[in-house]
């Protein structure tokens, strides 16, 4: 079916459920990008993507976001990193996502962790406009390290980049 449609431009996200190798190949032929949630679906790549985020060869770009609406506060970290995408087998892997969202409301904290595949590279594409749009909770924001572009100061003064120290 997307074989009839043209993606030139567009970042298709979606949910574990739509987190399929054959998906994401027809996404990137037809000229576009892809956003999915990594869950249980994919085991492997799941394992793999906590793994990278628990011993991570290379510090993972960061941005946290900090939302309070009532009695409810949200603290959203986003982590990505490029370190799998020369030895993962995902197709057209480009980055990979940890966004963590903790939330109290009325003394009570809850804590998820998601995971995000995506074939944006961060020299070609900022996601943070995906923030929003993830069925996760959300999407990130990241620099290139090869040419110096950094798009953090192109985000809304609600987000904040944390320095990561040795």
């Amino acid at each position: 079916m997307l074989g009839s449609i043209d993606l030139s431009g567009v970042v298709v996200t979606g949910d574990a459920l739509y987190a399929q190798r054959g998906l994401a190949r027809q996404i990137v032929g037809a000229g576009g990008e892809y956003l999915f949630v990594v869950k249980d679906n994919q085991p492997t790549l799941r394992e793999d993507i906590a793994t990278l985020f628990a011993d991570p060869p290379v510090e993972p770009a960061v941005v946290v976001q900090h939302n309070r609406r009532g009695g409810r506060q949200e603290v959203r970290r986003l982590e990505a990193s490029t370190a799998l995408s020369e030895y993962s087998d995902w197709p057209h892997l480009a980055q990979l996502c940890r966004i963590e969202r903790e939330v109290t409301r009325k003394g009570e904290t809850t804590r998820e962790v998601a995971y995000v595949v995506s074939s944006l590279c961060p020299t070609r594409r900022d996601l943070g406009g995906c923030w929003n749009s993830t069925a996760a909770t959300g999407g990130s924001r990241t620099g290139c390290t090869t040419c110096g572009t950094s798009p953090w100061a192109k985000m809304p003064a609600k987000f904040e980049r944390e320095q990561h120290r040795g």
